[in-house]
């Protein structure tokens, strides 16, 4: 199994390069694994300002299956629920697939 090391300074886009490369290796990715945010911050710092990593499956509107990889934001004075939406990607092979997908993407991000 492959390993995946966020370092410091990678930004967003720097993680979401690595997590690809990763489950490309491994052929998980069969359509398609995409950025779906634009930010020079480090992917640490935003995480500092939430508080979760979210992987997860979720059923297409009209066919596929999608995978998220979000931030939860935490707390202020109660909980505010806030996600930020990072990474999209998307397989035809099933909500399976996708869970398959999402879980590894968890287990890489220690989600």
């Amino acid at each position: 199994m492959n390993t995946l090391t966020i370092t410091a300074t990678d930004t967003v886009a720097d993680v979401h390069r690595k997590l690809r490369d990763v489950l490309q290796a491994e052929d998980l990715i069969d359509e398609y694994f995409s950025l779906a945010i634009e930010t020079d911050q480090t992917f640490w710092k935003l995480l500092e300002s939430c508080r979760w990593v979210a992987c997860y499956a979720v059923t297409g509107d009209s066919e596929g299956h999608f995978v998220h990889v979000d931030l939860v934001c935490g707390y202020d004075q109660e909980w505010t629920g806030k996600a930020l939406h990072l990474i999209t990607g998307k397989t035809f092979l099933g909500l399976a697939h996708a869970q398959k997908i999402a879980n590894r993407c968890a287990e890489l991000l220690g989600a």
